[in-house]
């Protein structure tokens, strides 16, 4: 193909109440394997992100689930970005009104639990040749778990056999994003995660889908 991409590729695995229109894992692989054939392994990054420490998705649950996921995923990338959950305005409002309707909790993590369990899924990821990569949480970075750029010149460089010199613009503390055009949009995504802080609503970003045209020139 003539286009070189790099694909940021969230695969989770939640349960439904917090991932409600989420393909599931097998559709997850299938479209992986998918990318790989068109653009190779270098050009998908697995991100294991937002780590939600819940009574349903505790630390027993993520590291069967995320040994699951590696597991399937090996071969297929050498990379994964992770972080924990920011409980940002939309997002707290989102987990209190879950926490209600479905009986659940969900919890803050220590700042020393969070480094003894990321240091737990590198024991884990490296066991299937992926090195995880932490987003904007230099704490984090050390014991194989390597500063995540997510919008990485080296790796892209790599991929389109080009020198870009491009300056490290981070977007908020601990990013380490070299300078990027974000094209996305709000109110767009209709997988309805309770994490999500793109969104202010599953009403919104349904109204907005149904007017999306995928032949459209614009997003």
């Amino acid at each position: 193909m003539g286009f070189k991409a790099i694909f940021h590729f969230t695969i989770n695995n939640y349960p439904k109440v917090l991932e409600s229109n989420v393909p599931d894992i097998s559709t997850s692989i299938s479209a992986a394997r998918y990318i790989i054939d068109l653009f190779g392994t270098e050009s998908l990054v697995w991100r294991y992100d937002p780590i939600i420490h819940s009574s349903i998705t505790d630390f027993a649950f993520h590291e069967r689930n995320f040994a699951l996921i590696a597991h399937k995923l090996k071969g297929l990338t050498s990379r994964c970005i992770f972080s924990y959950v920011n409980r940002y305005r939309k997002v707290d409002f989102t987990f209190k009104q879950i926490e209600m309707s479905e009986n659940i909790s969900v919890q803050e993590i220590s700042p020393d639990g969070k480094i003894l369990f990321a240091h737990r899924l590198s024991e884990i990821a490296n066991g299937y040749g992926i090195t995880l990569y932490s987003c904007c949480d230099d704490a984090l970075v050390c014991n194989g778990i390597k500063k995540a750029h997510c919008i990485d010149v080296d790796q892209i460089n790599a991929i389109t056999d080009n020198d870009n010199q491009i300056l490290l613009k981070p977007t908020r503390k601990g990013c380490g994003c070299y300078e990027s055009r974000d094209i996305g949009a709000y109110n767009t995504c209709i997988h309805g995660c309770a994490y999500c802080y793109a969104n202010t609503g599953k009403k919104t970003a349904a109204g907005y889908h149904q007017t999306y045209n995928p032949l459209h020139t614009m997003l």
